[in-house]
């Protein structure tokens, strides 16, 4: 234990304190400050990918706290063996506190496992947020059509990426996002294919996607049922960002697109489906639900 009681050691552990007790009275000062909030809402929409993008600022939090303690360990570390080693010399240092300088080592380690495996987690929920971005960004030229689309829709122990509604019908839209397999033939690395019953990828097949958007379409079809007291019929979709789509089967209930045929989608149900009364009594029910994002600066409004 005296090995660590080192005089830079006690001094990194004085400043680590002092910043902490800084960081608490800047929060205690801030929610004294004779202000408020300028907002009137509550809360807010949930923006496309909300769920995503809060798991990757939860990861970055973690990776910033394991890079900040493996540096504390490795600081610890290098100032004990700076501090012993004149008087004792590097090889009697191991010998004498094997098991200390292996606890050091092992800490290291596990950090670092941990920083490698947060950042390629982080990589994964990236990408699928960039693609639920994309989807977005294609469902927002639907709406001077009429239609109004809503994000992130929080269903019990899942999320629907994105919920179109309009006079067309309801739509649950899954965004799956993934990389490409390169063989040097680009055309045939980013064609996907509806077979009805899987999609085909250039290396793979699939049928999880078809299921979760089918098991997602009839949750929300029986929970706009129970709030608005008609049957609505939801259809099933599932978005390939950056996949070119071909569909080898007419239509089945269900639709796999690449996001830019969203418009052929919505023609395609050229039938009105929904009047104009249902349809808001369904936005209703789904901005009351979707609206649920805290105004974080309303946490520090003035409470004289």
């Amino acid at each position: 234990m005296k090995l660590f009681l080192t005089a830079p050691n006690i001094a990194t552990f004085m400043v680590l304190g002092i910043l902490c007790v800084v960081i608490v009275l800047f929060k205690q000062y801030n929610l004294r400050k004779k202000s408020r909030s300028p907002f009137s809402d509550d809360s807010l929409l949930r923006l496309p990918g909300h769920s995503l993008n809060q798991q990757i600022q939860e990861l970055t939090g973690n990776l910033f706290f394991y890079v900040f303690c493996m540096f504390i360990s490795a600081l610890v570390f290098i100032n004990t063996i700076m501090i012993a080693s004149p008087n004792m010399g590097i090889t009697a240092i191991f010998g004498t506190y094997q098991l200390t300088i292996g606890a050091l080592i092992l800490l290291l380690a596990i950090f670092l496992f941990k920083i490698i495996k947060a950042m390629n987690y982080r990589n994964k929920l990236r990408l699928g947020y960039e693609g639920e971005l994309v989807t977005a960004q294609e469902l927002t030229r639907l709406m001077p059509e009429g239609n109004h689309v809503f994000h992130d829709f929080p269903a019990g122990k899942f999320n629907i990426d994105h919920v179109v509604v309009g006079p067309a019908g309801v739509f649950a839209v899954e965004t799956k996002t993934r990389s490409k397999h390169v063989s040097g033939n680009n055309q045939k690395d980013a064609k996907a294919i509806y077979t009805g019953n899987a999609i085909a990828f250039p290396n793979f097949s699939d049928t999880k996607y078809l299921d979760q958007a089918k098991r997602q379409a009839k949750w929300l079809s029986n929970w706009l049922k129970s709030s608005i007291g008609e049957s609505v019929q939801v259809i099933p979709v599932v978005s390939l960002p950056g996949w070119f789509v071909e569909r080898q089967t007419p239509y089945d209930g269900m639709f796999v697109v690449n996001p830019r045929q969203f418009k052929s989608v919505i023609k395609s149900k050229t039938s009105r489906n929904i009047d104009e009364k249902k349809i808001q009594q369904i936005l209703h029910q789904l901005e009351r639900k979707c609206r649920d994002i805290e105004i974080i600066s309303k946490q520090y409004d003035s409470k004289s």
